[in-house]
């Protein structure tokens, strides 16, 4: 008869499952942070809460009141959409102005390059999850106040607001010009 040996976890598997910890996203979930950017998150993976090495997710919460600030990050970000609805402005890095607007709803996913200048519009109640390629989330994000915009964050909750904003990229030239006023023809009486 055959003898086995009982075969337990190396030294490595024990450290790492003594400090692995599962953490759901929700409501009752740890304290939501404000970062510099005027968001607020909700950590979900990062390198102090589990041990994450080369990524990290929050759970982000916006409302139409809150203005965030321009800003940019040392990572690339990828955004997906749970609930409500939002505007992403966009710009590379090499660019002194907003180029595209990007408007996402519910199973949207974003991609931001590093070093791209954004910033979230909230139109309706947010929940997303922001994953990003820094273990530590949030530390490197940098701040471009000189892109704030508020005639362009009104004109997109303006165009929301009367049902002239589809989803999608929009270029920024494009949302700037006038809106074209409803014809006789238009109005259904």
């Amino acid at each position: 008869m055959t003898q086995l040996n009982e075969i337990g976890p190396s030294s490595t598997e024990q450290s790492v499952s003594a400090t692995w910890q599962i953490n759901l996203a929700g409501n009752r979930q740890g304290a939501a942070i404000e970062g510099p950017q005027k968001q607020f998150f909700r950590p979900v993976a990062t390198e102090g809460l589990c041990g994450a090495a080369d990524l990290s997710a929050y759970s982000v919460s916006l409302t139409p009141d809150r203005q965030v600030i321009p800003h940019y990050h040392e990572d690339d970000r990828i955004v997906v959409m749970r609930s409500g609805t939002a505007v992403t402005l966009l710009a590379a890095p090499d660019e002194t102005s907003w180029e595209v607007a990007l408007v996402s709803g519910p199973g949207d996913m974003i991609f931001i390059p590093a070093f791209w200048r954004h910033q979230a519009v909230c139109l309706h109640d947010v929940d997303a999850l922001e994953i990003s390629g820094d273990a530590r989330f949030n530390h490197s994000v940098v701040l471009a106040p000189e892109f704030e915009r508020p005639d362009l964050e009104q004109e997109l909750r303006d165009r929301y607001s009367a049902g002239l904003l589809a989803p999608g990229a929009h270029p920024v030239t494009e949302l700037a010009r006038p809106r074209e006023p409803l014809r006789a023809a238009d109005v259904v009486g």
